[in-house]
Formats: structure tokens, sequence, C-alpha cells
């Protein structure tokens, strides 16, 4: 994994892992919304769809989701929250790209996280 994504951490607490702040380490987030980003077909353009916290359904190209450094060859997922702790936005994004499934944390200009 290049150097310039800095990887999930969990804590637990007896019920299961928690998700902690890929910006500050805490443990106070919340996951709020999630972005597809589909391929119809291997390489093509994308279709992007957002679903935020309340249930609405967004798509086309007002959407931004955060994509991870150069597009893969196929879809992408990304889970965008927010941090109680440190007040930033960040991103959980799972990217295929041939046959395999690379994860990246990005911040809220969904950049790589140092």
């Amino acid at each position: 994994m290049p150097a310039s994504e800095a990887p999930l951490e969990f804590e637990t607490n007896g019920r299961g892992a928690i998700l902690r702040c890929p910006c500050c380490l805490e443990s106070y987030v919340h996951v709020d919304d999630v972005y597809m980003s589909g391929r119809p077909r291997e390489d093509g353009d994308y279709v992007h769809v957002h679903v935020d916290n309340h249930g609405r359904v967004t798509q086309g190209d007002e959407v931004r989701p955060p994509l991870a450094p150069e597009a893969g060859r196929r879809h992408s997922v990304g889970l965008a929250g927010t941090c109680e702790s440190c007040g930033d936005r960040f991103a959980i994004v799972f990217k295929q790209h041939k046959g395999q499934t690379e994860v990246y944390t990005l911040a809220q200009e969904w950049s790589p996280i140092n």
C-alpha cells in the first residue's frame, strides 16, 4: 500500500470492532453517506450514485464521489463520514481493479490521507 494512504484502524469494546477516524485515530466517528461509482462496462464511463443518511438517492453528474487515486477498471464504493473529535470528513473507498479490491482512506477533499 502506498505510504500516502492511512490504513484503517479499529478498537474493540467487547461487542465488536469500532472504527477509528483515519485522521486523528479517535473512535467517535459517524458514517453517513454511501457512494457507488459503477461502470456499465469495463473501463467505461462511471455512473455515480449517492445515498445520504436520510435514505435520499441522487444519481448523475452532480454527484461528487470520493474516488481513489487512479480510477480502476471497474466500480468503486465509498463510505463517507465525520469525526466528532477532530471534525474532519473522511471516506473509505473500496476499488475493484484487475480482480483485486483495493482500500483507500481519503480526506474531505477526497485526497489521500498522509
